[in-house]
Parts: structure tokens; sequence; C-alpha cells
């Protein structure tokens, strides 16, 4: 069994540190590094997560590419606010995202 990130349950909130970009960049080398070697096995592939980066999208979409299989991403884009009422509305979701977590995806992307 995978350890989870941070080991930590997935309902379990992140503190902040969770999403220094340093930490992001891992994550996202992670989902492409899975992604890859899934379609090797001939898996079908859904990879959730931001992807606010237009370099991640970019990573994402050449791990599909490189392995020969059709891409289509789906990029949420919103007012900020709206998002936020969106995320300040869900329960027992395993995202972390919150208003502060929201912020700093919108400046970073």
């Amino acid at each position: 069994m995978r350890k989870a990130l941070f080991g930590v349950p997935p309902l379990t909130r992140l503190e902040p540190a969770g999403y220094a970009p340093v930490v992001s960049r891992r994550v996202y080398q992670g989902l492409a590094d899975r992604a890859s070697t899934a379609l090797g096995a001939g898996h079908a592939v859904i990879a959730d997560a931001v992807y606010a980066d237009p370099r991640d999208r970019e990573e994402i979409a050449a791990v599909a590419r490189d392995s020969g299989v059709p891409f289509t991403g789906f990029w949420i884009e919103g007012p900020r606010e709206v998002l936020a009422q969106r995320l300040s509305g869900r329960v027992g979701d395993a995202s972390d995202a919150t208003g502060e977590v929201l912020r700093h995806q919108v400046v970073s992307g």
C-alpha cells in the first residue's frame, strides 16, 4: 500500500507548508510518474489536481503524448469569489482547498 503524502489520512488538512512550491513540484512530478506508469500498463488515467501553472498542464499533457494516447484537460476557471464560495461549501471532501489555498493558487498560477 502506498504511503499517504505527509503521512496523514486523505481527509486530514495539511498545514500551509504542504503547499510550498517545492512540495507542489514534488506532487505534480509524482502524479506525472504514476500516470506514465499506469498508461504504460494499458490503463486509463485521470490526473485530478489543480494544474494552475501552465507548465504543470503541459507536463501532464506530455505524459499522454509520450504514451501515444489522447489527452483532454479540464481546467476550472471562474471569478475568485465564486470559486471561494464553492470551496467554503465543501464538506467531507478530501481536498485541502480553502480560500487561503485558492489565493496562493491564483497568485502562483
